[in-house]
This record gives C-alpha cells, sequence and structure tokens, in this order.
C-alpha cells in the first residue's frame, strides 16, 4: 500500500502557520507528500526544500497561482490538483496547521499503526476515514471536532465508480475543501455528495490543529478579511440545486475595515468557549510542537487569546509551561 498526503501553501512564513512542524509530522506515515503552493514569496518554498526529505514534491505553477482577489473555487482547484498530482492508493489531505501526532504512527511498543489502520480498512472495502481532531482554541485546551474525512481509499472509490472530487456537498454548505463524489463543475466548483456513513470508517489518528495559535492580531485580522470576503462573494453566487446559507456579514459591512471583521470573528470564537473543552499539558501536544510552545509570546493568539485566558478560566499561563 502506497500513501501520499498532499497539502497547499501560500506564504505560509507570514500567515505564521506551523507549517514546517505539520509537513515533518506527517512525514514518517507517508510515502509521497506532495506540496500545492500558491505563488508564495515570503521564503516558504525555500523553507520546505530545507527539510530534505525526497518524498516531498512541491508543484508551483501558474495553474496553482492565487489571485490576489480569490474565491473559495481556488482553494477548491487547488486541492483537486493535488489529488492528481498524489500516486498513492491512499490520498490524506491535511492542512498546514494541522499535526499528527507521533503516537499513533506505530512501533515498538506502541499500540496504535496507522498503515496497519490503513490497510485493514481497505481491506473492508471502505473508501473514506475520518479521524480525531483536537482543535486547539488555546493552547492549553482544546475541543475534538471529527466529522469530516480527509483520507481518501482511491482504489476502493474506483470499483465503487466514484468518481472523487474535492468540492462543494450538495446537501449541507461547505467551502470547496471535502471529498465528495463529484457530479459538475460551475464556477470552478465540484459539486456532488458525501459517501454513506457504510463506506466510511474512523481511524486511530490523532490531528492537532493550531489554527492560529502562533499569529498575532494584525495578521489574524488580515487573513480573516481576506476569509470572510471570499465568503460572502461565494454565498453570492448561485447554484443550482443548493441551499445556501447567506453569509452574516455583507459587503456593506465588509467594506475594508478589517476591525469589523475580526470583532466579528473573535465573537464567533469567544462563543466556543461555551463547548465542552478538555485542558492539555504541555507534554500531550505532539513531540515536534513542544519547543515550539515554549517560546510563545504573549502577543501570540494561542498565548492566551488576547487576554482570554485570564478572564475565562483564571489559570495563570505561567503554571502551564512549568
Amino acid at each position: 500500500m502506497k500513501i501520499s498526503a498532499f497539502c497547499l501553501t501560500t506564504n505560509a512564513v507570514a500567515r505564521k502557520y506551523p507549517f514546517i512542524e505539520s509537513i515533518k509530522s506527517f512525514l514518517p506515515i507517508v510515502d509521497e507528500l506532495v506540496v500545492i503552493d500558491g505563488g508564495s514569496t515570503d521564503g516558504t518554498l525555500e523553507a520546505i526544500r530545507s527539510i530534505g526529505d525526497q518524498k516531498i514534491k512541491i508543484v508551483c505553477d501558474q495553474d496553482t497561482k492565487w489571485e490576489e482577489d480569490w474565491f473559495y473555487s481556488r482553494m477548491s482547484h487547488n486541492f483537486n490538483r493535488g489529488w492528481e498530482e498524489c500516486t498513492g492508493d491512499v490520498v490524506f489531505k491535511f492542512d498546514v496547521d494541522w499535526v499528527f501526532h507521533e503516537e499513533r504512527i506505530g512501533g515498538a511498543g506502541n499500540k496504535y499503526n496507522f498503515r496497519t489502520d490503513c490497510e485493514q480498512m481497505e481491506h473492508r472495502g471502505k473508501c473514506m476515514l475520518k479521524m480525531n481532531r483536537l482543535n486547539h482554541i488555546l493552547i492549553d485546551r482544546h475541543y475534538i471536532k471529527k466529522e469530516t474525512p480527509f483520507l481518501v481509499f482511491r482504489n476502493n472509490c474506483k470499483q465503487r465508480g466514484f468518481n472523487i472530487k474535492w468540492g462543494l456537498d450538495m446537501e449541507r454548505w461547505g467551502w470547496g475543501n471535502i471529498p465528495i463524489i463529484g457530479k459538475y463543475q460551475e464556477n470552478g466548483i465540484w459539486f456532488g455528495y458525501m459517501l454513506d456513513r457504510s463506506d466510511m470508517d474512523y481511524s486511530c489518528a490523532i490531528i492537532h490543529v493550531y489554527d492560529f495559535s502562533f499569529a498575532d492580531q494584525e495578521t489574524i485580522r488580515e487573513l480573516r478579511y481576506r476569509n470572510y470576503s471570499a465568503i460572502v462573494k461565494q454565498a453570492g453566487m448561485k447554484w443550482r440545486q443548493t441551499a445556501i446559507s447567506k453569509p452574516s456579514i455583507s459587503f456593506e459591512n465588509l467594506n475594508g475595515d478589517r476591525g469589523y471583521v475580526f470583532d466579528h470573528w473573535r465573537a464567533s470564537i469567544e462563543g466556543m468557549f461555551a463547548r465542552p473543552q478538555t485542558q492539555i499539558s504541555l507534554e500531550k501536544h505532539p513531540a515536534i510542537m513542544k519547543e515550539k510552545i515554549k517560546v510563545m509570546t504573549t502577543d501570540m493568539y494561542g498565548y492566551g487569546a488576547f487576554g482570554w485566558l485570564k478572564e475565562k478560566f483564571s489559570i495563570e499561563k505561567a503554571n502551564y509551561f512549568l
């Protein structure tokens, strides 16, 4: 069994994603790792090349280049380019703020083995795997999110006649970043349906999702404005047979106001504190992330979510790092 993985990058250095740690964490579980780059100019590609692993293949050309004013269709297009570039029997799509936990890789004395897990699921005829993702709102706590599959068994899909694409699920709103049974393409987005639950299963994988943990407020302001602008434009498009929810931010409200968008995003994140949160010690993070976490500075979102930590939980950050 050949396991491939792919990810997207565009100026990941400037956007302060833990992309090097992310890529390095996936290398031990794959035979091939494809990076689809959208035209980075900040040293991202040089940093990836410096890893020096022959498993890594970088694809960066005119076809993958992000527009200055982009839609989520660009993301969908680049996901599908990654899917096409991968040659494995199993294809794993990951984001560069995801870090695979080493205890699930396998080896002596380890009860988990990701490759064995994949082999068993392929033998059972499964087409996709879901996995547990520990989403960090703050660096010292997380909530579990495991609804979306990101790993596809290519051979089993072919045997079933499933034409897998990354695109928009017709039954629920998505942003072009989920594998579907593609039906047709419109405005750069593939449309289709998710597989039935009987065609999916859960893997033993544990993924830590660090999101904006290492970014400061200004970086997040720019990223969220770009994302919300794309959401508004995408939701304003009309697709046949598609129920699209109205975005909570309008073009009028956007109007170039990064502060407005940031405050809207911050309010939505604060609402997530109502979800069941699990505290996590430094030792429970992936080994490749421990040193990076230790040297976090107070202006980073994950350090204390800009003061939310003390306000919400009355936990002294210093105690967490001891």
